[in-house]
Parts: C-alpha cells; structure tokens; sequence
C-alpha cells in the first residue's frame, strides 16, 4: 500500500499532468476553429489554453516533487508553452499571407500517440 507522501506526490504530478492535456487539448481545438474561420472561439480556446498553462506553471512551482518528476513536468510545460507561442505566432502572421498560403496548423503533441 502506498505511504499518504507518496499519494500526495501521485496526487499533486497528476494535476499537472492534467493541467497540461487540457492545454494541449484546447490548443488543438483552437487551430479547428481558426481553420473554420470561428476567430472568436479560436480566441477564447487559446485562451483557455493558456489559462491551463498557467495553472500548470503555479501548481508545479509551488509543490515538492521528486527530481525526475519535476524535470519531466517542466519539459512538458516547456512543450506546451512553445505550442502556444507558435499557435499564437502564426495567428499574428495570417494577415501577411495569401489565400493559398494561409494555412492554419499547430505544432503537433508529443504527447499524442
């Protein structure tokens, strides 16, 4: 049976882990969106997005988790935070684009299989 500390680490990792899948899974929907040329849903997905990687980045900060963990959560709030910054980028850029040009993508999840 598990100690109460190692529950609370299993507990405390897997809300991030959670944190992050929402992210990653609103990121996604926002590309839909924008694809569909729905900008205010796309907007507000992203935004979502960015509210579950916030509280990825505040909950991570403020708990003690083992070393390899805490790595492994960085690296995952480090990918999602890039997605975001790509998806955000390139949502600055369609003006700039022609027709045959604007397409519209995120970086895939490495999380995804």
């Amino acid at each position: 049976m598990a100690s109460p500390a190692e529950l609370n680490i299993a507990l405390q990792s897997n809300f991030v882990r959670t944190e992050l899948e929402t992210g990653h899974r609103m990121l996604t929907l926002a590309a839909k969106q924008r694809n569909m040329r729905e900008d205010d849903s796309a907007r507000q997905s992203l935004s979502m997005a960015l509210v579950a990687l916030s509280g990825a980045e505040r909950h991570l900060a403020s708990v003690t988790l083992p070393r390899m963990e805490t790595t492994e959560l960085r690296r995952n709030v480090g990918e999602l935070r890039r997605r975001i910054d790509g998806f955000d980028s390139s949502a600055r850029s369609v003006g700039r684009r022609t027709k045959m040009q604007n397409v519209h993508s995120v970086p895939p999840d490495p999380n995804q299989r």
